[in-house]
């Protein structure tokens, strides 16, 4: 399935609801994993997914990535991958990282100080790093 366009910063979210041959929504024997894979087909992330919604949606796993650093410009690569009663199955999502964008995310608070050397601006970013910048200018 396409999951769209990101910017370097922007959240990617991932979920898939946990099927068996017959696809029935079913629990997996454990939390499915998660791999992430670049266009040359290196492994950037490999996690497990948590349980999104027990008791509402039957086998509903979601997790929101925040596309750093790590995810450079080009497609991934999302394979899924569980097991329900020792049977493997596997799922393939695509999307795409774009030009433009902070790799530590939108700013999320922005603190301007006037000082004898300049103006002085820190920004804390989604990712939590904070920015120092001296005489910013807009363009």
């Amino acid at each position: 399935m396409w999951r769209g366009r990101y910017l370097q910063g922007q959240r990617l979210s991932l979920s898939i609801v946990t099927r068996n041959a017959s696809g029935t929504a079913i629990q997996p024997d454990r939390c499915p994993t998660v791999r992430i894979y670049n266009d040359a087909g290196t492994l950037i992330v490999s996690y497990r997914l948590p349980m999104m919604d027990r008791f509402g949606q039957t086998a509903l796993f979601q997790y929101v990535q925040l596309m750093d650093a790590r995810f450079a410009v080009g497609r991934l690569r999302i394979v899924y991958l569980w097991s329900i009663s020792s049977v493997n199955y596997s799922d393939v999502d695509i999307a795409e990282v774009t030009d433009g964008g902070d790799p530590e995310g939108a700013g999320v608070s922005m603190f301007v100080l006037d000082s004898p050397i300049g103006q002085q601006v820190l920004t804390q970013q989604e990712s939590g790093a904070v920015l120092h910048r001296r005489n910013p200018r807009m363009q």
